[in-house]
């Protein structure tokens, strides 16, 4: 039954939604973090058994965010366990080879981030000039600067310690 009723919604949505304008992506829940967990375990666990686990890690990111409640990640957890799904990553998988598949490796290069560095504060000297007017709120904006170049994966902590460094001089 859970099956049949699981496809007839997925029916339903994929009629409303042909060309994948948008509804269709309430299908995907989960499927991004467990088809990374899928290629990086070697194909060990079954597709189900990833988009499990990556059920819970959008259930807990959502939860950090505010979108839902701690009692519903548990409730989540709950289920799939019931299920007998897996609900963690398991201990195999390479965390770092994880994080390089879905993208979310850091720059933390210093020579990278202190190139970076010179050339937002070239590129903004109004914002350069706001902060050693004593505007300290205007460093947030150089760091954003150095966040969108780098797609959120540069370190905001050592890029805050390099401009407030270079920027004090």
């Amino acid at each position: 039954h859970i099956a049949a009723e699981n496809c007839r919604i997925k029916y339903s949505v994929v009629m409303k939604d042909e060309r994948e304008s948008g509804l269709r992506e309430v299908l995907n829940l989960g499927h991004t973090v467990g088809r990374a967990i899928e290629t990086v375990s070697g194909y060990r666990l079954l597709h189900g058994e990833a988009v499990s686990i990556g059920l819970v890690a959008a259930a807990k990111l959502s939860c950090k965010l505010g979108y839902c409640s701690e009692d519903d990640v548990n409730r989540i957890k709950a289920l799939l366990t019931k299920a007998k799904l897996p609900t963690a990553i398991p201990d195999y998988i390479d965390r770092e080879a994880l994080v390089k598949k879905l993208g979310l490796e850091q720059v933390s290069d210093a020579g990278e981030l202190a190139r970076m560095v010179d050339g937002v504060i070239a590129a903004n000297p109004q914002s350069v000039a706001d902060f050693k007017a004593g505007k300290k709120k205007a460093i947030g904006f150089l760091v954003g600067q150095i966040m969108k170049e780098t797609h959120g994966k540069a370190n905001p902590g050592m890029v805050n310690k390099m401009l407030m460094e270079k920027l004090s001089r």
